[in-house]
């Protein structure tokens, strides 16, 4: 009953799927951890697993932790938003290595290695994630009609995180990869990158092949999704994006978040001393 009423509420926020499951994940641990409480551990119970399971942990693992908590105290002891955010533990967590985005060369690296893949939803997504700063998953679930034309300007349009709506203009490489890809495949389905069954393509289904990737080009290091949006982000900054333009376009609410995305690279930061020594 807890548990449904937890994904009730994910489900209402539109919440992603893979997101979804990681609450359930932490919400299944929540109930292992008291087994004695019946269907719906006390109020009590949950601050407490939440305290020990996010203890000296890294700030990668407390996050989605301690967000999984609160929305459960929420959905199913009936907590407000401000009573659970005080109850809970401050995010602090232990300092966690930044998750670095890929340097200028690694991303050359990159293109070209995806460029010998199979043409497909899967190599699409990839060549637009470092474009644009999607979310992995915003980009598989993307609608066909998302995908909109104004002028010279293709750009996407949808909900993202949150249930915001985001749009999100196309660069001219982005745009030559998508376009590509929808004459190639002429969709029929109601998502952009639909599934082989039915429904989107899934994020997993994505995240595998950036395994290959890894195996068949290990100077990429630890290439992930969620790198090459932090690597969209780095690229922004070197251009010379504002910091407020950046969050828009990653469609965070706190410009704090934005920061955390961002890494200056060596050129970026002998650049800037040279421009402050004078």
């Amino acid at each position: 009953m807890s548990l449904a009423a937890l994904d009730e509420r994910l489900v209402k926020r539109r919440m992603a799927k893979h997101t979804r499951r990681t609450y359930a994940e932490v919400a299944g641990r929540l109930f292992r951890a008291n087994p004695d409480t019946g269907d719906a551990p006390t109020a009590d119970a949950v601050i407490a697993f939440a305290e020990t399971a996010t203890r000296g942990r890294p700030i990668g693992t407390v996050l989605p932790t301690r967000a999984a908590v609160k929305h459960y105290l929420i959905a199913a002891l009936g907590f407000s938003e401000e009573e659970a955010q005080e109850a809970l533990p401050s995010a602090r967590g232990r300092p966690h290595r930044l998750r670095d985005s890929l340097s200028p060369e690694q991303l050359t690296t990159y293109y070209r290695v995806i460029d010998t893949l199979r043409p497909g939803a899967v190599r699409t997504i990839l060549a637009l994630l470092p474009r644009t700063g999607l979310r992995i998953g915003e980009a598989c679930g993307m609608r066909a009609s998302s995908v909109e034309q104004r002028g010279n300007t293709t750009l996407l349009r949808f909900r993202g995180k949150g249930d915001k709506e985001r749009v999100v203009p196309l660069t001219t490489a982005a745009k030559a990869a998508l376009t590509e890809y929808l004459e190639a495949f002429h969709l029929s389905d109601d998502y952009l990158f639909p599934g082989l069954m039915r429904g989107h393509l899934t994020p997993e289904a994505v995240r595998k092949t950036m395994r290959r990737l890894r195996t068949v080009s290990p100077s990429l290091g630890e290439i992930t999704p969620h790198v090459l949006r932090h690597t969209w982000a780095t690229g922004a900054l070197r251009a010379g994006v504002d910091l407020r333009t950046v969050q828009a376009a990653m469609g965070h609410s706190s410009v704090n978040t934005t920061m955390r995305y961002l890494h200056p690279d060596t050129d970026m930061l002998v650049a800037a001393m040279e421009r402050a020594g004078g």
